[in-house]
């Protein structure tokens, strides 16, 4: 009877370091803060066809009204505004006489998003981050949930599923801005302000 060769010992601590190697190295891929990936996703959110937006970073970590950790359900990472005709940018050189005409026929003058950031999205806390998102975007015209790093195959079909039920967009951002894309789009909603 034979039995297949085994590899030395020396060779087993060598994948044994390799592997502590590339845990660490991912560590340390992870271990910044989300909040470094703000100027980033600004700086999509402005410049995305999409989007065009103006946005602004909201602190939920300075909230003093509730208990931490509650506020972040209630306040998103990032909240923008889209003006479609508003005559200050540069590139929407519309004339007073066409504001005045859309404002008439009731054309919208803005929409209000809601992002909720998060650097990894895996399956053990992707339920937990969508509704997330969903919770803490209920004023706005659109909601996004807007992802770093995920586990893609195991994460897109939930994420499909729940927009469908919940229309919650998704973002993939990269690190190269112009690589940063929507997986999903959100549904518009229309909402109530007096």
């Amino acid at each position: 009877r034979e039995f297949p060769p085994q590899a030395p010992v020396a060779s087993k601590e060598e994948d044994d370091e390799q592997s502590e190697c590339s845990g660490t190295a991912k560590k340390q891929k992870n271990s910044f803060h989300e909040r470094v990936l703000h100027p980033l996703l600004v700086k999509f959110l402005s410049e995305d066809p999409n989007f065009r937006l103006l946005c602004k970073t909201i602190r939920h970590e300075k909230c003093l009204k509730d208990k931490k950790g509650k506020c972040e359900w209630n306040y998103p990472d990032i909240v923008g505004v889209y003006f479609p005709y508003n005559k200050y940018f540069p590139y929407n050189g519309y004339k007073e006489e066409t504001l005045k005409f859309l404002h008439h026929t009731g054309q919208k003058r803005h929409k209000l998003f809601s992002f909720e950031l998060k650097k990894e999205l895996s399956f053990s806390n992707l339920k937990e981050s969508y509704f997330q998102a969903v919770s803490n975007s209920t004023w706005a015209n659109e909601g996004y949930l807007v992802v770093f790093e995920n586990d893609k195959d195991k994460v897109l079909g939930e994420l499909r599923r729940l927009n469908q039920s919940f229309g919650i967009g998704v973002i993939k951002l990269e690190s190269e801005i112009s690589n940063s894309k929507i997986l999903l789009p959100a549904k518009e909603r229309e909402i109530d302000i007096p």
